[in-house]
């Protein structure tokens, strides 16, 4: 998956895990640090 592609969709998920689940900063921080295993394997 290409490097913007794959930016633009994070962010759109960190937006939806901030307004829509209401979640704390420190989780979506961790969210995104989870994901990046899963980046790293799909390149």
């Amino acid at each position: 998956m290409g490097g913007l592609v794959w930016k633009d969709l994070l962010a759109k998920f960190e937006e939806h895990l901030q307004a829509e689940r209401s979640l704390a900063p420190l989780t979506v921080r961790n969210y995104r640090a989870d994901l990046e295993p899963l980046r790293d394997f799909m390149q």
